[in-house]
C-alpha cells in the first residue's frame, strides 16, 4: 500500500484529541486538588465532568485507530447520552454514580482495544497499559458500590481529596488516560514508521516494488537459494512493454502512466504468491523474481503473463489500448549473482525484441504466440 497523506491527517486528529483530553485531565485533577478540605460541590461536579470527557477522548482515540468504521455520529451520540445522563442524575449521589459507571465502562472498552491490538508496539507498554486500565476499573468499582450505599450527604465527603479514597480516584483519573495516550502515541508512530518503510520499498507511480528493494531482496533470495542448489534455485523474468513510446506519443504521458499501472496489475494477477517480487526495473521495464522455481515453471509463468496482458487491453473511455510485452527468462545457476542473471535476462529480452516482440525467450529457445510452452 502506498503511503497516503490522508492517514497522516487521521493520526494528526488523534493526536489533537489526545492533547485536549490530557489538558482536560490535568484540569480535572487540579480542581480536585484545589478543592482539598473545602468540599466545594461545583468544583467536584466540574472535575467529574471533565474527568469523564478525558476518558471519552481516550476511547475516541482507539476508535480512530482500530474501529475506523465507527462514524463520528456514533461517538457524538455516546457523548450526548452521557451528557443527558448528567442532567437526569443531577442529584449529588446519582451524579457521581453515573460518571463513575461511565468511566468504568470506558476503561473496560478501551482495555479490549489494547488487548486485541496487533500493532508491533513494545510488549511491555501493552501489558502495562492493560494492567493500569484493569487496576483503575477494579479500583473504581468499590467506590461505585460505596456510593450506592451512602446517603446523599456523605457523597461530598467521599469526594473530599483529603480522604485516601478520593485521592486514589484522582490519581486514577490522571494515570489511566495518560498510559492510554502513551500506548496510542506508540501505535501511531509505529504505524507511520511501517508505512514510510513500505513507501520506500515501492515505486510511487505503479505500486510495484522499487528498484532498490528489488536489488536488495532479490540478492538475498539468491543468496539463500545458493546453499541448496539446484533444488531451490530461483528464476528471474525481465519484462519490457512493446512500443511504449508510441503509446506516450499517441495518448499522452498520463495515459502512458496508467498503462504502466495496468501492466503491473496484470502481472500481479498472474504472479499471486507473496514470496515473489514484482519490481519496476526502470522506465517501462519490470522484473519478477520467482524463488524456488525451475526454468520450465518460470517460462510458463512468463507465457501466462504475456498472454494475459495481450488479451486484457487498457480501457480509455470507449476506446481500448492493447499492450504487448517481451520477456527474457533466466534460471539461477551455481555462482550466479543477481547482476549476472539480469545481464542474461536482458540479452534474451533483446532477442525477443529482435524476433518480433510479444514473445518470451528462455534458455531453451523461443516461445510466444502459439509457442511450445502451454499457458
Amino acid at each position: 500500500m502506498i503511503f497516503q497523506a490522508r492517514r497522516i491527517d487521521e493520526y494528526r486528529n488523534v493526536l489533537i484529541t489526545m492533547a485536549f483530553s490530557l489538558i482536560g485531565g490535568a484540569i480535572a485533577l487540579g480542581l480536585v486538588v484545589a478543592d482539598s478540605g473545602h468540599n466545594h460541590p461545583t468544583r467536584l461536579y466540574v472535575a467529574n465532568i471533565i474527568g469523564t470527557l478525558t476518558y471519552i477522548g481516550a476511547m475516541s482515540c482507539f476508535a480512530h485507530l482500530y474501529r475506523p468504521e465507527m462514524k463520528r455520529d456514533v461517538q457524538y451520540g455516546m457523548i450526548a447520552i452521557w451528557f443527558v445522563g448528567c442532567f437526569i442524575f443531577v442529584e449529588g449521589k446519582s451524579f457521581y454514580m453515573w460518571n463513575q459507571a461511565v468511566r468504568i465502562g470506558l476503561l473496560v472498552y478501551t482495555t479490549q482495544f489494547v488487548f486485541s491490538s496487533r500493532d508491533q508496539v513494545a510488549p511491555g507498554l501493552r501489558w502495562l497499559a492493560i494492567f493500569i486500565l484493569l487496576v483503575s476499573a477494579v479500583g473504581m468499582a468499590p467506590q461505585l458500590v460505596a456510593l450506592h450505599h451512602l446517603p446523599v450527604g456523605a457523597v461530598v465527603q467521599l469526594a473530599d481529596p483529603s480522604s485516601e479514597g478520593a485521592m486514589s480516584q484522582a490519581v486514577l483519573w490522571a494515570l489511566s488516560p495518560s498510559i492510554v495516550y502513551a500506548f496510542v502515541t506508540s501505535v501511531i508512530f509505529t504505524r507511520i514508521s511501517e508505512r514510510l518503510r513500505e513507501s520506500a520499498n515501492l515505486d510511487m507511480l505503479t505500486g510495484a516494488h522499487s528498484r532498490r528493494y528489488l536489488i536488495e531482496k532479490g540478492a538475498r533470495i539468491l543468496s539463500e537459494s545458493e546453499a541448496t542448489l539446484p533444488d531451490s534455485a530461483a528464476s528471474l523474468l525481465l519484462i519490457d512493454l512493446d512500443h511504449f513510446k508510441s503509446i506516450n506519443d499517441t495518448w499522452g504521458h498520463l495515459t502512458g502512466d496508467a498503462v504502466l499501472k495496468h501492466c503491473v496489475q496484470c502481472i500481479r494477477e498472474v504472479v499471486r504468491t507473496t514470496d515473489n517480487i514484482v519490481g519496476r526495473y526502470g522506465g517501462e521495464e519490470f522484473c519478477v523474481v520467482l524463488p524456488n522455481t525451475p526454468l520450465n515453471g518460470a517460462s510458463r509463468v512468463a507465457e501466462r503473463i504475456r498472454n494475459h496482458l495481450a488479451i486484457t487491453p487498457y480501457q480509455v473511455g470507449a476506446e481500448s489500448i492493447t499492450t504487448t510485452i517481451s520477456i527474457g527468462v533466466v534460471h539461477q545457476e551455481a555462482g550466479g549473482t543477481l547482476d549476472s542473471m539480469l545481464a542474461v535476462a536482458d540479452r534474451r529480452l533483446y532477442r525477443a525484441k529482435e524476433t518480433g516482440r510479444n514473445t518470451v525467450v528462455d534458455s531453451d529457445g523461443l516461445l510466444g504466440p502459439g509457442g511450445t510452452i502451454p499457458v
